[in-house]
């Protein structure tokens, strides 16, 4: 059986990598466990999948905040490998407190590539560091969601690409939303509401906004080119 172990920064990026498993894995090949990090101590979250005949087991893991995800992985990459785990993960948003300091609510290329190169260096320092995978969501894992247009109409039929661009001025099939929007989060919040839908990053809403995501939209998405971070997110699970 393949162990793979995926850190992640909070419970949006959890849920959601739980139900991208769900959508592109056989189910009755996966099993996984979902945890929750706090002060140290592991404390299992809803929910957990088994199959008797599983040939991947994932165990996801938030950290509950976007700094301590490489130090949690840098902590646990040992144990875990020599427990049989074949790959670790992490995965966090590229929007934090520190890049709003260091910036004038701008997406900067520049930093980007610091944030990424400091995150590489500090991977390449660990025990089983070619084990390791990192993905940085650029600038928030909502600009993934911003991608897959299909699912816009699913969450609300009155959710058209055409309706959002009368509403926001912008097409979604035209644009790159890593490269265009600071706070993906606060544009995805807008697109729902124009129909009335609250985005909060509540549970009841990520795993509403997970549910409309089909497997055509994720497996169809490399051959576009927008959100590269997402592309390097499906390329690595996909390649497992």
């Amino acid at each position: 059986m393949k162990k793979i172990a995926v850190f992640v920064e909070g419970q949006t990026e959890l849920i959601f990598v739980r139900e991208y498993i769900l959508k592109v894995y056989d189910n009755s090949k996966i099993s996984f466990l979902c945890i929750k990090l706090i002060s140290d101590d592991m404390r299992e979250v809803p929910y957990k999948y088994e199959s008797p005949i599983a040939e991947y087991f994932f165990l996801l893991i938030d950290v509950s905040n976007d700094s301590k995800v490489l130090s949690a992985i840098r902590d646990r990459e040992k144990h875990l490998i020599d427990s049989g785990f074949g790959k670790v993960i992490g995965i966090r948003d590229m929007y934090c407190r520190e890049y709003d300091e260091k910036t004038d609510k701008q997406i900067s290329e520049q930093l980007n590539e610091q944030f990424v190169k400091a995150a590489n260096q500090e991977i390449s320092k660990m025990y089983n560091y070619t084990k390791i995978k990192f993905i940085f969501s650029i600038m928030e894992i909502e600009a993934w969601f911003l991608s897959l247009i299909g699912i816009f109409n699913k969450i609300d039929p009155n959710l058209t690409l055409e309706i959002i661009k009368e509403h926001l001025g912008y097409n979604l099939a035209e644009i790159d939303p890593q490269k265009e929007f600071y706070r993906p989060s606060v544009e995805f919040a807008k697109i729902l509401g124009v129909v009335g839908i609250e985005y909060k990053k509540k549970k009841s809403n990520v795993e509403a906004i997970c549910s409309k995501i089909d497997p055509e939209d994720i497996l169809g998405f490399n051959d576009g080119k927008s959100c590269e971070s997402f592309r390097k997110f499906n390329n690595i699970f996909l390649g497992l």
